[in-house]
């Protein structure tokens, strides 16, 4: 047997009668359904409750009834009906049926125990799968080594998990166990004290973006992750900070590991980071002869098609690009960096890339726009043999 104490005396109407809720503001229950819930659902599993109050003692129970020609259990307290049957939150888990009654006891500032104990309120719980769901289900956060904290977002632990939290409380689980445990400080709870998925994404998304500490085994898994179906591809989209809105530390450690950045969404970041702050973090390497020559082509393919072409000054190579990028233009300062590897894929390709930066550095235009498309698509036509009409 189990339980639950509070030191304050409960309304009898809170069990028995629904939409009765007295919880203050940011209680972790409000909606005036759970409790009965609870004792529906221990009833349902054949198990037993009861609620002693001060000196008074109600035992719930499970009376079968017709109604419309169909069988129903009606839950009495003290031999009385109430006005729901046991089949009210049939959806329910027994491990939802634990939490339910421990965080009614903590939003009193109680507690619960397996040992008899006095206090204003005590409900009183015989009922095996309630009972396992307190060693078993993880309702509860354990205490866990904090990974990610923020100011703003989800706290990530360290341990895998299949489940999220809500302030220390099970709120929902993930379609796979997560690799670390999440805990979420901002949303609205359903009224089954459930959290929404795309909730948990969204403050993921602020743990990373406004992170006060964070631990750098974790950002380097992370950073490696591309493949579609990983814990971080699936639920750390780009749209958590597509414009580049990391912490400055966070940025500067991402930077000095660009080459090995898989996640789409960092990478994107980084990027976005630096076409608006300028602030170069490859190193450049020296130009070699075949590096002019096809620098030369470059410039002369961009005049024939009616593109300015890149200052020299502003070119530079580097090695330091991802393996996918081959060259960047920072729009802020128009500097171009280009691969070493673009050069090596030989003149077509390099001309190709060069003709996209040339097209940057004159426009200010970004990759994947209308604008860009647009340039393209004039290039193109200005540039076609056609014969008159």
């Amino acid at each position: 047997m189990i339980h639950f104490i509070t030191p304050t005396p409960l309304a009898i109407e809170a069990a028995t009668t629904m939409g009765v809720s007295a919880k203050e503001d940011g209680a972790i229950g409000k909606f005036g359904t759970g409790l009965k819930y609870a004792i529906a659902g221990i009833l349902r599993l054949n198990g037993s409750v009861s609620i002693a109050v001060d000196s008074d003692l109600y035992t719930f129970s499970a009376k079968e009834t017709e109604i419309l020609g169909k069988s129903f259990r009606i839950v009495h307290c003290n031999d009385q009906p109430c006005g729901f049957t046991t089949d009210l939150g049939k959806h329910w888990e027994p491990w939802q049926l634990f939490r339910e009654l421990a965080s009614n006891a903590l939003d009193e500032g109680g507690c619960w125990t397996r040992n008899p104990t006095t206090g204003r309120t005590v409900i009183s719980v015989d009922c095996r799968e309630v009972e396992a769901a307190e060693r078993q289900e993880a309702v509860f956060l354990a205490g866990k080594e904090p990974l990610i904290e923020s100011s703003f977002g989800a706290t990530i632990y360290e341990g895998p998990s299949p489940h999220y939290y809500y302030k220390g409380i099970r709120a929902g689980s993930f379609g796979c166990v997560a690799p670390v445990t999440v805990d979420i400080s901002h949303g609205d709870l359903s009224e089954d004290r459930m959290l929404d998925l795309a909730v948990v994404r969204r403050e993921l998304g602020w743990a990373f973006r406004t992170a006060t500490r964070w631990d750098e085994g974790l950002m380097l898994s992370v950073l490696a992750q591309h493949e579609p179906g990983n814990f971080w591809i699936e639920e750390v989209s780009g749209i958590a900070f597509s414009g580049g809105e990391l912490p400055p530390k966070m940025l500067d450690f991402i930077a000095a590991r660009r080459k090995f950045i898989k996640h789409p969404a960092f990478r994107a970041a980084l990027d976005a980071h630096l076409r608006k702050s300028g602030g170069g973090h490859w190193e450049e390497v020296a130009m070699t002869e075949r590096h002019r020559e096809l620098i030369a082509l470059g410039e002369a393919l961009a005049r024939r098609v009616g593109v300015d072409p890149i200052p020299r000054e502003s070119i530079h190579f580097t090695t330091d690009l991802a393996d996918a990028e081959l060259a960047v233009t920072r729009m802020d300062t128009r500097e171009v960096w280009f691969s070493t590897k673009l050069a090596m894929l030989g003149r077509d390709e390099f001309l190709s890339g060069y003709l996209e930066e040339a097209i940057h550095v004159m426009t200010g235009q970004q990759d994947c726009t209308r604008e860009f498309q647009n340039t393209l698509l004039s290039i193109i036509v200005s540039n076609a043999q056609l014969d008159a009409a």
